[in-house]
């Protein structure tokens, strides 16, 4: 309970209180990924899965989005410069 404590103030730091992130867990560790919104584009949602680098599309619409380098500006917009992490990326 204290990395996730510790994470969400890091968060809170990036993007305010009551930012959104996703959150992954495991046994052995914690990840919060903050963003900056929820909203996505061309029918491809911002979730969990996308942060991490996996993508489910329902649309060829989506899929082209996707191919052509779109997904790529709508992390950009959503996403948080890791500006508050240690050396290597790591909190």
């Amino acid at each position: 309970m204290d990395a996730y404590a510790m994470l969400l103030g890091k968060i809170e730091d990036a993007v305010g209180k009551g930012g959104s992130y996703n959150m992954g867990v495991t046994k052995e560790w914690i990840v919060l990924a903050p963003r900056t919104s929820d909203d996505g584009e061309k029918g491809v949602g911002v979730n969990g899965t996308v942060l991490v680098g996996e993508v489910m599309v329902k649309t060829e619409e989506a899929w082209e989005f996707i191919t052509s380098g779109g997904l790529e500006g709508v992390l950009k917009r959503i996403g948080v410069v890791n500006e508050v992490a240690g050396e290597g990326g790591r909190l």
